[in-house]
């Protein structure tokens, strides 16, 4: 994903420089989930994120410019994770029996859920 600012000043007025704001999420800065490349505003994801611990994620950019005084611009982003199959499915009924025997019971392809 990236960001695009663009500032219609001269010279270092136009240069525009990306951050990320000082926002926390689930007690952890967001910048322990994300980075932004200051110069060109992409932003890169600073690992895997597990659909079942974060559904979205909410950030803001900031673009600024290099005048004197510096002038700024907020951007807010809410992120996305769509889910994945990364979990394997559990024998919940029947339990394992403990008395040796297999343990068998058939149940029909178009049984309900339950």
């Amino acid at each position: 994903l990236s960001v695009t600012a663009h500032d219609p000043d001269s010279g270092n007025n136009a240069k525009v420089t990306y951050s990320l704001t000082e926002d926390t999420f689930q007690g952890m800065p967001v910048s322990s989930y994300v980075s932004i490349n200051s110069n060109t505003g992409i932003l890169y994801a600073l690992g895997s994120f597990d659909y079942e611990q974060i559904k979205d994620l909410q950030l803001r950019v900031m673009a600024s410019d290099s005048g004197d005084p510096p002038l700024s611009s907020n951007m807010s982003l809410r992120l996305l994770v769509l889910d994945q199959n990364d979990n394997a499915p559990e024998i919940l009924y029947p339990s394992i029996p403990t008395d040796g025997s297999t343990g068998v019971e058939l149940a029909p392809r178009s049984a309900e859920p339950g």
